[in-house]
């Protein structure tokens, strides 16, 4: 006769099975537990009858306190298990269950929306006394059958004379009550319709429902249900292996394999697993159910295909639980046409985009770009699309969404595609300017933002044997690549240049310096010197222009090997090309080189004239990148003479670098300052920042600069003994 402690510990039994043995209950266990909630007649206590009944003097009446709602089939989770990465979830929609009548949990498929929903009811009962009853709508499919679904399992009969809505808000009206009201996306207008009287005639009453779009009324507080959270890439080892989504694949991993050992290599590839899988806790869960026959790399290496590999138990209760297939079947199958159209289209951004770009790339044929902004809302609403609020709003597809609409996308045609490389290539001649204006921070921002996209179309235009194409983007974003410590970029330069024909590209011969200015970084001096070369033969003998990357490459590498005569010649070079030019933030760039070689050299009166002038031309166009460079080379030139000032200027040229987000100066930068500091009495100081930097000079891997921040270090370290 125990009802709820049976329910409970049925529960209990269900977490044990699936975590500390990876098992599904069997038929015979659900049939019991659907019994127990259903207060099936073979299982029931008998009646609690009146004294006077059991003595007699009541001889037919039967005294029976009114029937308790009873869920039909699922039962509150005991408060004392913890979900893992929702403590803040939990606390804030407790909060808003108490303070509001109706809130909803939205969210994709498989984030977890329900064992949140499930564990703030059972929390709720504990902090308010409120009972709490769950009605789980997944299996519902006529919107006409909702109220009657909920009638059923909430064992509601209809009264003579009444309906059957109407006979639930009686019975509702003066309880108060937490109506739990699961998985409505599918229901939703007959949903809204009950809840919206529910609420009007049940003051008590409060719902807390889950779907992946809201409800729509004016009485609803909507939260959206994050994924789980993953530490930073750089984070270390434990912060990794503690971060929720990264916590709960070790956990489940563990439940199905005992044998399962998580190093510090395998923490790193559970975090990219999981940020590959967008954190969501079902497709974590089938995914570390796969390693009872597969190691995380391998399947990371399989996520190509990862509607196949990550398929679960046919024996899950919950269809839509299956399969990751499964799962966004049922999002997808809710959508209109115009919708699922959209949807799949939009799966050809490889990571972020905007409303402009939606309508352009994705605003053609039967949906026109006029009705882009209102089909997309819908995706968003429905948590097929997640937005980003800010000055722009910005979307974006879990990877899951898109590989899945990906596969769908096809019908398109080359259409699409072409749009796409169009809207990219744009993009990138637009930003080739922008980098060197005043709003260099919009452009690095936003090549950042479309990093993803920029590989996708180089490789597809590489694999077309459009070499022009993957040409333009490359030499196109060869800045914004180098000061975000984005060298990728420096291997799609080369993967184009091994195609053939790639040499009478117009822009080969600064895509050559491109690859020339990589050898240099990874300390190849003579790569560096070679490439360079060949850069500006070519670029001589098909009449094009190296764009001073050559130039840079061959200056760098000849400092580094200490032959001055043939550095003066590519700095020559380079302030040649840059005048040529008649781009200011390249004669900056150019003037600010000869500067730090004419200062190294000793030759403080040319290091100076050279520091003002890039000061001038720097001033000129306004750029953060050139004014920075400038204050750099001031500083530098300083240092010997004027010490106080070297440091202002150092640090002036370390902020704009920082404030522009140009991660490349502003470390080289650092390296001055810190250097600068520990010949002013702080060397401990200096060395605890030489770590952050050499640190980041590691994750890019450029060594010519982590060879140089050393040389400090060891400097620093003679001058403590």
């Amino acid at each position: 006769g125990r009802q709820g402690d049976a329910l409970r510990r049925a529960n209990q039994y269900r977490i044990h099975l699936r975590e500390e043995l990876g098992l599904d209950p069997s038929a015979e266990f659900v049939s019991l537990e659907r019994d127990v909630a259903l207060g099936a007649v073979h299982l029931a206590a008998p009646p609690a009858v009146s004294v006077a009944e059991r003595e007699g003097s009541v001889p037919t009446a039967v005294v029976l306190e009114p029937p308790p709602l009873h869920p039909r089939s699922i039962a509150l989770p005991p408060s004392g298990v913890r979900l893992i990465g929702r403590d803040d979830d939990l606390s804030n929609v407790i909060e808003l269950c108490e303070q509001f009548p109706l809130v909803t949990l939205i969210g994709p498929g498989g984030v977890g929306k329900t064992q949140l929903a499930l564990r703030v009811a059972s929390e709720f009962v504990l902090r308010t006394g409120t009972p709490a009853e769950v009605v789980e709508l997944a299996r519902i499919r006529d919107e006409a059958a909702v109220v009657a679904a909920i009638a059923t399992q909430l064992d509601v009969q209809a009264q003579q004379g009444r309906s059957v809505t109407e006979s639930m808000l009686e019975l509702l009206a003066h309880r108060p009550v937490l109506l739990v009201l699961d998985n409505c996306e599918h229901v939703l207008d007959a949903m809204a319709v009950f809840a919206e009287r529910l609420l009007n005639a049940c003051p008590q009453v409060r719902v807390l429902a889950t779907s992946r779009e809201p409800l729509g009324l004016p009485t609803e507080t909507v939260y959206q249900v994050p994924s789980l959270a993953m530490a930073a890439e750089a984070a270390d080892e434990g912060d990794q292996a503690a971060s929720p989504a990264v916590t709960l694949f070790l956990q489940r991993a563990r439940a199905a394999n005992r044998d399962f050992v998580a190093d510090e290599g395998t923490i790193r590839t559970v975090r990219e697993l999981c940020r590959r899988l967008d954190g969501v806790p079902l497709a974590i869960e089938l995914a570390a159910a796969r390693t009872r026959s597969l190691s995380p790399q391998e399947i990371v290496e399989r996520l190509g295909d990862r509607f196949a590999l990550l398929t679960g138990s046919s024996r899950v209760s919950d269809p839509r639980h299956r399969s990751l297939r499964d799962l966004v079947d049922w999002s997808y199958q809710l959508l209109d046409p115009s919708a699922q159209q959209l949807f799949c289209r939009l799966s050809v951004f490889a990571g972020s985009f905007d409303l402009d770009a939606a309508e352009q790339v994705c605003g053609y044929g039967r949906i026109a770009r006029a009705s882009v902004a209102s089909v997309l809302a819908a995706l968003v609403d429905k948590s097929m699309v997640q937005a980003t609020g800010g000055a722009r709003t910005t979307y974006r597809l879990l990877e899951t969404l898109r590989d899945y609409g990906a596969t769908l996308v096809q019908a398109e045609g080359p259409e699409l595609l072409e749009r796409h490389t169009d809207w990219i290539v744009a993009i990138c001649g637009r930003a080739e300017v922008g980098l060197y204006g005043a709003d260099e921070r919009i452009w690095l921002d936003l090549l950042d933002a479309l990093f993803d996209d920029l590989r996708v179309t180089v490789l597809r235009a590489v694999d077309a044997n459009d070499l022009a194409t993957a040409l333009r983007i490359v030499v196109s974003a060869r800045e914004h690549a180098f000061r975000r410590l984005r060298y990728e970029l420096i291997g799609w330069a080369e993967t184009v240049l091994a195609c053939e024909g790639a040499e009478t590209q117009p822009l080969a011969a600064a895509a050559w310096g491109i690859v020339a200015y990589g050898r240099f970084v990874r300390g190849e001096f003579n790569g560096a010197i070679e490439l360079g070369e060949r850069s500006r033969e070519l670029a001589i003998r098909r009449g094009t222009d190296t764009l001073g990357l050559a130039e840079r490459a061959l200056a760098n590498a000849w400092v580094f090997r200490r032959d001055a005569a043939r550095a003066q010649v590519a700095f020559e070079d380079m302030m040649a090309g840059a005048a040529a030019s008649g781009v200011p933030a390249r004669i900056a760039h150019a003037c600010y080189m000869r500067s730090l070689s004419q200062t190294n050299a000793g030759d403080a009166t040319a290091g100076m004239e050279y520091a003002q002038r890039a000061k001038q031309a720097a001033t000129r166009c306004a750029n953060p990148t050139a004014l920075a460079q400038a204050a750099y080379a001031v500083g530098l030139w300083s240092a010997g003479t004027e010490p106080t000032r070297a440091m202002e200027e150092l640090e002036r040229s370390e902020t704009l670098s920082r404030e522009v987000g140009n991660l490349w100066l502003e470390l080289f930068a650092r390296t001055e300052t810190l250097w600068l500091r520990a010949f002013r009495g702080e060397p401990l100081a200096a060395l605890a920042g030489f770590a952050e930097v050499i640190a980041a000079w590691h994750r890019a891997g450029d060594w010519a600069n982590q060879w140089l921040s050393l040389r400090h270090v060891l400097g620093i370290c003679h001058l403590l003994g």
